[in-house]
């Protein structure tokens, strides 16, 4: 979500998202990609969000990997 979007739009959108989730065909649909759903709040996901982005730092710069342009 682009920074600075209104709080009010992002728990409109969080509330449609997890009630969404609750569906079993949209629970099956993510499943059948590998894929589990899981809700949350917004600020579960950004924690979530800098944690990957932590992890996959590490990753990068362990392997070594240098981006080429």
């Amino acid at each position: 979500m682009k920074r600075g979007t209104p709080k009010e739009a992002v728990g409109r959108l969080n509330a449609a998202i997890n009630k969404a989730l609750e569906k079993p065909s949209v629970r099956d649909a993510f499943s059948s990609i590998g894929a589990e759903p899981v809700g949350g709040t917004p600020d579960q996901y950004g924690g979530l969000v800098r944690e990957q982005v932590a992890h996959w730092k590490t990753v990068v710069t362990d392997a070594g990997i240098k981006v080429s342009q």
